[in-house]
């Protein structure tokens, strides 16, 4: 944790409006190192820009050398800590806030952050043939989302559309599209963990289940998305499963609990048994798994 901690923060750019612009989505199908591949590839773009001004092309040339490969760089060293880490069986929380230049409305440039944020958890979800994946589906890793927007990017950058050379190519707006990983925290392994709803299924794991015994999981989720957020009803796989949502309307950041009842009616060995909830937002489902291995009863 503390060789974690050392690596802090890490901050990872972003190219105007990316990951899928002109969208208002919270959540991108694309990964980190996507974005940070086709970041890459309009260098030329930003040469272009500042084609008269020596001084101009080598700021964005140590931008991109300083800032957006040293982030990259920086993230896959940590992600090698992280695993090791999360296999001695600490649970671990990252703090992620998510920034953007002020070129945009504030309410969609929250939506924006949240995108960044978004492709930045695929990247951990699918990078090293999937090493992550386990952790963060059953929620031994967490991740904290904070979607500034522009509310604290710096004064003096442009906010002009016209001025591309000054609102998109410059440096100093440059820097402000981006996101930081600034925390990492411990959770406390007695304490359900915290699942982000739209961060993929959730799943929970309960452990051995004896036959026919019933087994209650209560699985904390928050809403990580930038509206209010209603759990509508849901359905189970099969009889074997109920569940209790909260009668509440989540606002953005607020932690609901859900509990999912199994009644122990299955085949000995593996578990693994879902619900769909559904909602009145985006996302419109949200998938709840609840895995562990069925013994005879006692």
């Amino acid at each position: 944790i503390t060789s974690l901690r050392e690596k802090l923060p890490i901050r990872l750019y972003f190219h105007n409006d990316e990951p899928n612009p002109r969208s208002w989505d919270t959540l991108t199908g694309l990964t980190y190192e996507q974005t940070y591949r086709s970041y890459k590839a309009l260098v030329p773009d930003y040469h272009k820009a500042w084609g008269g001004s020596s001084e101009g092309l080598a700021a964005i040339d140590g931008f991109f050398q300083e800032r957006v490969d040293h982030g990259f760089a920086q993230l896959n060293d940590f992600i090698g800590l992280l695993e090791q880490a999360l296999a001695e069986g600490q649970r671990i929380e990252l703090q992620v806030r998510g920034f953007t230049s002020p070129l945009a409305k504030s309410d969609y440039n929250a939506n924006l952050s949240l995108r960044r944020i978004s492709s930045m958890v695929n990247y951990l979800r699918e990078t090293d043939h999937d090493v992550l994946r386990p952790y963060l589906n059953s929620g031994a890793l967490s991740i904290r989302k904070s979607p500034f927007g522009e509310d604290k990017s710096a004064t003096g950058v442009s906010d002009q559309l016209e001025d591309l050379k000054g609102s998109v190519y410059s440096v100093g707006a440059s820097l402000e599209r981006r996101i930081e990983i600034e925390q990492v925290l411990l959770a406390d392994a007695d304490v359900p963990p915290v699942l982000d709803i739209g961060s993929g299924d959730i799943t929970q794991d309960i452990g051995i289940v004896h036959q026919a015994g019933e087994r209650e999981a209560t699985i904390r989720v928050r809403n990580s998305t930038d509206k209010p957020l209603t759990l509508t009803g849901g359905r189970p796989d099969c009889d074997c499963m109920t569940f209790r949502i909260p009668e509440q309307t989540l606002k953005p950041g607020e932690i609901a609990e859900i509990t999912a009842i199994f009644n122990g009616r299955a085949p000995l060995g593996p578990l693994s048994r879902g619900v769909t909830i559904t909602t009145d937002g985006e996302p419109a489902t949200l998938r709840l798994v609840i895995t562990g291995t069925v013994t005879p009863h006692e």
